[in-house]
């Protein structure tokens, strides 16, 4: 057996056994290898799989992020283009000289809606479930009322339509 405890002129190890210094066991450690190989093989396989978990819900992330950006923008050109947002502002405010910005409110809360999903799909991806439940719970409130919203919205519509033409 060759021992290494340095390397004389000629290149050969002194010293040591090598095989017992290449294993760990240079101290005579017997069950060391066995019992350190399992843990290291189950430490790097949870390690890859939350780094790989980490890196998906990043870019669920990035992707909500964008998609809220984008979806706040078209809010916002929208209501700039059609005036609606000076309507609503003239309704809160009840001059129509008001310089509210509506379609700014408007599109920051539909960025934020938006984000609020991004951000739920990055927690449960990197499975935070405790911290993203109740933030689920809101979103889940909040898209239960959506629709009762959006039909009192139209109700409004519809009287509005009626009111104009029982006046014309």
């Amino acid at each position: 057996m060759t021992n290494i405890i340095g390397i004389d002129r000629a290149g050969d190890y002194l010293g040591a056994n090598l095989p017992q210094w290449v294993s760990g066991n240079l101290l005579g450690q017997t069950g060391v290898d066995t019992a350190i190989t399992p843990f290291m093989n189950t430490l790097s396989g949870s390690i890859g799989q939350n780094l790989l978990n980490l890196v998906f819900g990043i870019a669920a992330l990035l992707v909500g992020y964008i998609v809220a950006t984008i979806a706040a923008s078209i809010a916002q050109k929208l209501l700039h283009r059609t005036n609606l947002d000076n309507k609503i502002a003239t309704w809160i405010t009840g001059s129509p000289q008001s310089n509210l910005p509506i379609e700014k409110w408007i599109g920051g809360t539909v960025f934020w809606v938006i984000m609020l999903f991004a951000i739920v799909a990055f927690l449960q991806t990197i499975q935070l479930t405790a911290v993203s439940e109740p933030i689920r719970n809101l979103l889940s409130q909040v898209t239960t009322f959506l629709p009762k919203l959006l039909g009192a919205g139209l109700l409004l519509l519809v009287a509005w339509l009626l009111a104009t033409i029982a006046k014309w």
